[in-house]
C-alpha cells in the first residue's frame, strides 16, 4: 500500500481551495493534508502547517511549508 501524499493548499479558503480539501476530504487514503495557506477568513480546520496572510513571517512560512521535503 502506498503513503498518502502529503498535500499543501494554497488560498485555503478560496473556492477552488475549498474544492481541493473536500476532494482530500474524500480520499484519505490518498491524500494527507499537510499545509494550509489563508487569507483572513478561517479555513474551518486544522493542519500541522497554517500560515495565515497576516501572520508576520508569513512570507517565510509559505516557502518552508511548499518546500518541506
Amino acid at each position: 500500500m502506498r503513503r498518502p501524499l502529503s498535500i499543501a493548499v494554497l488560498g485555503a479558503t478560496g473556492s477552488i481551495g475549498r474544492q481541493a480539501l473536500e476532494v482530500i476530504d474524500r480520499f484519505p487514503d490518498r491524500f494527507r493534508l499537510f499545509g494550509l495557506a489563508t487569507g483572513s477568513s478561517d479555513p474551518g480546520r486544522s493542519a500541522p502547517v497554517v500560515v495565515r496572510a497576516s501572520d508576520p513571517d508569513a512570507e517565510q512560512r509559505l516557502e518552508a511549508m511548499v518546500t518541506h521535503p
